[in-house]
């Protein structure tokens, strides 16, 4: 993993609603980033809906894809993100991995456009 691999996941349900309450510091066409910006080490939570990717397996695939992007991309920031999916998806194959990785990488550097590094 990358550099950024101290970001850990969030447990709490009061972080998820607190979190949701922010308004999105970024955006890409299927996902959304919330932050709350603390002096605390990086924390990050997943919100896959049941009702937006209906396929366990799928919701486990992004979730997989989205805390690597994360533990990668968040080791330099400080405080609590949230990644959730805003449109529902089909069936996501080998081959659509690349295009939502692709995603997740748009995600972050705006991101890091958007929020000057806390390092």
């Amino acid at each position: 993993m990358g550099s950024g691999s101290n970001a850990t996941k969030i447990t709490r349900s009061e972080t998820f609603g607190g979190l949701l309450k922010t308004r999105p510091v970024a955006k890409t066409d299927r996902l959304m980033l919330h932050a709350l910006f603390q002096e605390t080490p990086p924390q990050f939570g997943i919100l896959i809906p049941k009702r937006l990717a209906k396929r366990a397996v799928d919701r486990n695939t992004l979730k997989r894809l989205i805390r690597h992007a994360c533990q990668d991309a968040l080791g330099e920031y400080q405080g609590k993100f949230l990644v959730r999916l805003s449109k529902p998806v089909k069936a996501i194959g080998q081959s659509d991995r690349a295009a939502w990785w692709t995603e997740l990488q748009q995600l972050f550097s705006d991101l890091s456009r958007r929020v000057p590094s806390q390092r």
